[in-house]
């Protein structure tokens, strides 16, 4: 028998930057461009598992990161590694990692057999200078 389908939206997100974020001079406005795509919660997606019994998301399990228009990215150990610059030859990345994910509100409409929840990310922020 086929579970609820659920629908996650992640309702907040909160980056910390390391002092390599707040010391970063070298491209500025291309990490301002990153970082503040990277707060835009409608951007990121999660992904729960569920928990058949009680009918409802019982943790996160996975998050994907947000695309950022013209500031490629790649997998980067357990985070992603975004281009800092737009095209101008560095090889400077900011690495967003060790991400957490909080269940915030859900609700189950069991005549619809649909979840619904809201989730907050956290993760962490830091700049890698001359890396590809």
């Amino acid at each position: 028998m086929p579970g609820p389908t659920v629908k996650i939206k992640v309702t907040e997100v909160k980056v910390k930057g390391d002092s390599s974020v707040k010391g970063y001079a070298r491209d500025t406005d291309g990490l301002k461009g990153v970082w503040k795509a990277l707060k835009e919660a409608k951007q990121w997606r999660a992904q729960g598992k569920l928990d058949r019994k009680k009918t409802a998301i019982d943790r996160i399990i996975g998050v994907t990161y947000p695309d950022v228009g013209g500031h490629p990215g790649h997998v980067h150990v357990k985070g992603w590694k975004y281009n800092i610059e737009r095209g101008n030859g560095s090889v400077d990345r900011l690495v967003v990692e060790d991400w957490a994910a909080e269940v915030t509100d859900q609700e189950y409409d069991s005549k619809k057999k649909i979840i619904t929840a809201e989730v907050k990310i956290t993760a962490k922020g830091r700049v890698l200078e001359d890396t590809h």
